[in-house]
Order: C-alpha cells, then structure tokens, then sequence
C-alpha cells in the first residue's frame, strides 16, 4: 500500500503569471465592453416599449438574432444608425399566418 502523505498547499505552489496585460490590450477590452453597453442600450431602447398580446408567440421571432448580435458587438445599423422602415420599427408586427390579432403594440 502507497503511503498517503498529506499536503498543504500554499500560493508558492501557484505558478506565478509575471505577463501584465499591455496598455493595447487593455484598450482593446475597454473598446469592446463599449460596444457591449451601446448594444445592450440600443437593444433596450428598441424594445422596452414594445408589448405583445396573447396572440403573438410567434411574433418575437425578429428578436432570435438580437441575443447573438448583442454578444457579438454588431447592433449598430450600417447607415449610421439610420431607422429602418420594417413592420418593427413601426410597431405593426404580426404572427405568420394570421390576418387580424397579434400586433405588437408601440
């Protein structure tokens, strides 16, 4: 049978990290948290007042890509923020397959 010794550990047994991130680095993490907080605000922004009734299950599909677009950093319109004129923008949503009902509400 193998002894069985027992050992405290310590921070000596750390293996120390002596690299200290460069000010280019650093600056490169700042630059995207940024973008992180603008997409997050535009992304609120966009759909804080939006309301859907009972009807509209269906009707949050336009949001799918919003989650992955905030975590990518990639919210911003490519015209400068230029508001698109899509049945979002204007608040008039409806679920595929239905004539009345099921509008998002601005």
């Amino acid at each position: 049978m193998a002894d069985k010794q027992k050992r405290t550990l310590s921070f000596a047994d750390t293996p120390s990290n002596e690299r200290t991130p460069d000010d280019e680095t650093i600056k490169s993490l700042v630059a995207h948290v940024k973008r992180l907080e603008f997409n997050i605000t535009a992304f609120i922004a966009r759909v804080k007042h939006i309301q859907f009734d009972v009807n509209a299950e269906n009707a949050a599909l336009w949001m799918l890509d919003w989650e992955n677009e905030i975590l990518d950093g990639d919210l911003r319109d490519e015209e400068d923020d230029a508001v698109e004129d899509t049945p979002i923008s204007r608040g008039t949503v409806r679920p595929p397959g239905t004539d009345t009902g099921g509008s998002v509400q601005a």
